[in-house]
């Protein structure tokens, strides 16, 4: 075997900051890791769990051109066949066994997961300090494969002087709120599952966190993270009152601009995309048009086409759109998954994923849920000799 699991984990977080680089579409770092954990799962998962969730992934997805064959395309069957492979190492990968290392193993992955936040923070408060000078640094947009449209609209923003916001090293704040939100459970579940006591570096990493996410002010992300610590640190508010006296301080810094956008929601462009907006696609493309097994991609795109944007900013409405009442079945049986692999609280995690742009089923979506199924899998030594008293 090339790889172990602890080395797939490093090399994943290692590569998170380029996963939207490439020269190319196919020729970028999201392809190539992707081809990586594809290699991982069907070296680890058994080849009876290997078929029995190609065939259910094939079911769900292709059934629909079954039942009506006017939606189908070359086009619609490209975008269908990347969902089901990203679908299917997404299962693949939540059926892999646990796997086990000793406290001084985990505790050196720790390390990465402080070190990409603190690189994160770094280049995000670059970026907020120089954006008011006209100035933003980044990524070439040229080795952007994908969020293109947002990040090029930046240079226009700084010559208008309209709002711009940090986005780290990816396209868009909202996309490093949703690569902030994965690291933070799945160190939640490494600090959980080793039993570390609470040191000065976890410390810092949450300070880091809070503050990556009153400059980025993605509304979507803040959220998320509110709603992740009340799973995670609700039921232990004593022990955890520094994280709460965060979070309200974090939205006293939030300030005009977050309740400006909660007040006038009906007006703000992000949530058109994300909630109206789709709400009235499926009730005009699903349910009036009868489109009740997904909706053909030239329809969806002469329709964003009349209203002048380039997509949805909501994964879940995306797949309702695309594959209709099926959706229903597949987003059920992603969530069970999700429950037998880490419990109720990846379920509330990828209900969260579910609220960010794109779609689940992609290459770098894979790559980012994966950090976390990898982490929440590994379980401590039994008999270690570096290991810690518990709490």
């Amino acid at each position: 075997m090339l790889f172990d699991r602890l080395s797939l984990s490093y090399v994943l977080l290692f590569f998170l900051p380029f996963i939207q680089l490439g020269l190319t579409f196919y020729l970028s770092f999201q392809i190539l890791i992707f081809i990586i954990i594809l290699i991982y799962v069907f070296f680890y998962v058994p080849f009876l769990n290997v078929v029995f969730n190609f065939f259910l992934v094939f079911f769900l997805l292709f059934l629909k051109y079954f039942v009506d064959f006017d939606i189908l395309s070359i086009d619609d069957l490209l975008v269908t066949s990347r969902e089901a492979l990203c679908f299917l190492v997404i299962l693949l990968l939540l059926q892999a066994p646990s796997f086990y290392l000793d406290d001084f193993q985990a505790s050196k992955l720790k390390y990465f997961f402080v070190l990409f936040v603190a690189l994160s923070f770094f280049v995000v408060l670059f970026q907020f300090l120089l954006i008011p000078y006209g100035v933003y640094i980044g990524f070439p947009v040229d080795y952007f494969v994908f969020n293109i449209n947002t990040y090029a609209s930046i240079e226009k923003a700084l010559f208008y002087n309209t709002t711009v916001r940090p986005a780290g090293f990816y396209g868009e704040p909202s996309y490093m709120g949703f690569v902030l939100i994965t690291l933070v459970v799945s160190y939640f579940y490494l600090y959980k599952n080793y039993s570390f006591v609470f040191l000065k570096r976890d410390f810092l990493f949450f300070i880091f966190i809070f503050i990556l996410f009153y400059l980025i002010k993605s509304s979507a992300a803040l959220f998320s993270l509110i709603i992740l610590f009340f799973f995670m640190f609700g039921g232990r508010f004593y022990r955890y009152w520094f994280v709460w006296v965060a979070c309200f301080f974090l939205f006293f810094l939030f300030g005009d601009y977050f309740f400006d956008r909660i007040v006038n929601a009906s007006d703000d462009y992000s949530f058109f995309i994300r909630f109206s907006l789709p709400v009235e696609m499926i009730n005009e493309l699903v349910f009036y048009e009868g489109n009740y097994f997904g909706v053909a991609n030239t329809i969806s795109d002469n329709y964003f086409y009349a209203v002048g944007v380039s997509g949805l900013d909501n994964a879940f409405y995306n797949l309702v759109i695309r594959y209709g009442f099926l959706s229903i079945f597949i987003v059920f049986y992603l969530l069970f998954a999700f429950y037998k692999h880490a419990g109720y609280l990846g379920v509330v995690y990828m209900i969260l994923v579910f609220n960010f742009n794109g779609s689940v089923f992609s290459y770098d979506k894979v790559v980012v849920l994966s950090i976390f199924i990898l982490i929440s899998s590994m379980k401590p030594m039994l008999y270690s000799p570096l290991k810690r008293g518990v709490k």
